[in-house]
């Protein structure tokens, strides 16, 4: 059987684009059997994961302060602080595990003490999308 998997990357402003990807994937009845992301990505391959529409994602992309949202500060998760960002996750999913999402969630980040990446597939989707 043939399987389609969604990846979605970093970059504040691909967030938009990230959007227009999930409407065409809407709009062309395209069946994901996991989606994954990094940053950026990573958000929104979570909303989508656990059953937000694209229209939800969009309304959610456009209300976002996005200059408020990182603030530069040396945290646990790297150079930008993605806290008000874990709480926008909570706020819009509940207190969620990876494993709970309506389609296989895959959230890519670095490990930057080790200089390898890492792949959340299980835990907090919150702490996830931070890192």
């Amino acid at each position: 059987m043939k399987k389609t998997a969604l990846a979605l990357g970093g970059g504040a402003v691909l967030g938009a684009a990230h959007v227009g990807v999930l409407r065409a994937v809407s709009e062309l009845d395209i069946h994901l059997s996991m989606v994954s992301g990094t940053s950026i990505g990573a958000f929104i391959a979570a909303l989508y994961a656990f059953g937000k529409s694209w229209e939800e994602i969009r309304d959610i992309a456009l209300a976002i302060d996005w200059v408020d949202l990182s603030g530069l500060a040396l945290s646990q998760f790297g150079l930008l602080s993605n806290k008000k960002f874990g709480t926008m996750v909570t706020d819009l999913l509940g207190k969620r595990d990876i494993r709970d999402a309506r389609i296989p969630l895959s959230i890519v980040a670095t490990d930057i003490g080790a200089g390898r990446k890492f792949v959340f597939t299980e835990g907090d989707v919150a702490m996830a999308v931070m890192a």
